[in-house]
Order: C-alpha cells, then structure tokens, then sequence
C-alpha cells in the first residue's frame, strides 16, 4: 500500500517541481536580455528578485508544494522496505531534501545560512 501511496506523491512531486521550473524560466525570460538570469552564474534567489510579488507567490507555492509531496514520498518510500536502514534513509533523506529546499529559497545576502544549510544537506545525503 505505501508503495503506490508514495509513487503517487513523488509522481505528484516531480510534475510540481517540473510545473516551477517551466514558470521560472517563462518568467525569467520576459525580461530584456542584459537582466536575464543563467543557471551557471545565477544563485536560485536570483530568479525572483525581478518578479512582481503575485507572481514569486506562485513560484514560492509550487516550489513548497513540489517539496512537501517529494519529501513525503520518499519517507514513504522507504518505509515500505520496514528495516532499520530504510527508516534511517526515511527520516535523512527528506531531511536532506528539506535542508537543499531552504537554501535555495534564501537570498544572497544570507550566505551564510545558505552555505549552513547547503553543507547540512551534502552532510545528511553522504551518511
């Protein structure tokens, strides 16, 4: 049962987060061409700066519910399995998850919390 269960939700996860992906580079590509954003020079908080605050309410939504669904089907995921190294992988990978989600909502001007949260989740992934 927890296998379709969290096949459902990383399903519903990736076409979330495949939804904010296509909104951001629309979004980003309205702009004139000398202030578009790129993802090799580009921090994520770069793409919303920009925005008018409906429309980086709306990349915000989908991002968290992109990680809401994702973080709950992995946990699911591997509880399906029901020994002791799959519940460890059930709570450190969505923690993980979580930890790269913050840091890629943070703004420049808070490194060093994105530097913190990016090393906890390169920490939590490696275990």
């Amino acid at each position: 049962m927890y296998f379709s269960l969290a096949s459902g939700f990383l399903l519903s996860g990736v076409a979330l987060f495949m939804a904010y992906l296509i909104a951001l580079f629309l979004l980003d590509s309205r702009q004139e061409k000398m202030e578009r954003n790129h993802l090799r020079n580009s921090f994520p908080y770069n793409f919303f700066i920009a925005e008018p605050i409906v429309m980086r309410m709306l990349l915000y939504i989908l991002f968290i519910l992109s990680l809401f669904f994702l973080i709950v089907g992995e946990s699911l995921f591997f509880v399906t399995y029901n020994n002791t190294y799959h519940i460890i992988l059930s709570i450190l990978f969505p923690l993980s998850l979580l930890c790269l989600g913050v840091s890629h909502l943070l703004p420049l001007s808070s490194y060093k919390a994105h530097i913190i949260f990016s090393s906890l989740a390169f920490f939590l992934y490696s275990i």
